[in-house]
């Protein structure tokens, strides 16, 4: 798998069914790199995720063929989250998102903490040019 044909776009509508998707992918995503974390802490913290996608200012899914395989959600200047279907890890698909978050949301300000990170994925005004 490669991140081709996807589609990263800002959800304009939070709907039920969607919520669910995310939480679902969320939970997946957790699982498989949250190793510190136990099933008994990933189900409390699963509670408050819906309200996080309600509440974030921007969130951002990558779709491939109708299907949600990441998510970003920003606030401010802050990327708030950032999580992938566990098989697409590895593929460019978070590199896609956190260019879309980058370009679209200005997530390149240099009083963001996150520079650092986005200049190692070669996400930065120095190394990218915009």
């Amino acid at each position: 798998m490669h991140a081709t044909d996807i589609t990263v776009r800002e959800v304009t509508e939070r709907k039920d069914k969607l919520i669910a998707e995310l939480t679902a992918l969320w939970e997946a995503s957790v699982r498989a790199t949250h190793t510190f974390l136990t099933p008994e802490g990933i189900a409390e913290i699963r509670g408050f995720v819906p309200q996080a996608f309600r509440a974030v200012a921007h969130l951002v899914v990558a779709e491939r063929w109708g299907r949600v395989l990441g998510f970003a959600g920003v606030e401010g200047e802050r990327l708030e989250m950032l999580f992938l279907l566990p098989e697409w890890r590895g593929e460019g698909l978070g590199r896609a998102l956190l260019r879309f978050v980058a370009e679209t949301y200005g997530l390149n300000n240099p009083r963001l903490k996150a520079r650092g990170f986005l200049t190692r994925c070669r996400l930065s005004r120095s190394s990218q040019g915009f």
